[in-house]
């Protein structure tokens, strides 16, 4: 997992899902 901590860790997406 590289991505940036938006909204931490959600599904798997992008950090994009519902934190």
């Amino acid at each position: 997992d590289a991505r940036p901590p938006l909204e931490h860790r959600t599904s798997g997406v992008r950090g994009r899902g519902a934190s």
